[in-house]
């Protein structure tokens, strides 16, 4: 896919200073982005761009922002960890001049063994996680 754009970011994710990439295993961005931010790679199960950087084939990192709790009555945010997150894209987007656009690479599941379906717990975790999400997702499509 030709386009102008170099990657995508998304700031959506709870907690500080994670970067979360979904199924994309595209480790060249992944260190870029650390190197980048001075941030560390952490695991989610689901977001927008969980969906958007298969279709366009470009990678994505979601930003934590600093909010606690999400989707309850006691959510909240910090203010400090929002700023945070708004100077690492701001980073990111300085940092993308010089470098040519992220392809997302599709992470395959890992087996434990080659003699067993059984998956590690963070796999079987990971990819029944993305499954899921994409089974909802569909559904609610075709509804």
């Amino acid at each position: 896919m030709l386009s102008a754009e170099k990657f995508f970011i998304e700031l959506d994710r709870a907690h500080a200073d994670d970067l979360v990439y979904y199924y994309d295993d595209n480790k060249e961005f992944h260190e870029w982005c650390a190197k980048v931010t001075g941030w560390k790679e952490d695991h989610g199960s689901f977001s927008d761009i969980s969906n958007f950087c298969p279709e366009t084939g470009i990678a994505g990192v979601n930003l934590s922002c600093g909010y606690y709790k999400a989707h309850t009555t006691d959510e909240y945010a910090v203010w400090e960890e929002m700023i945070a997150a708004i100077n690492a894209a701001e980073k990111l987007i300085k940092a993308a001049a010089d470098v040519e656009q992220f392809d997302y690479v599709e992470r395959k599941p890992v087996y434990t063994s080659l003699y067993s379906n059984k998956r590690s717990s963070y796999e079987s975790w990971y990819y029944d996680e993305a499954k899921i999400g994409r089974a909802v997702q569909q559904e609610c499509r075709d509804r």
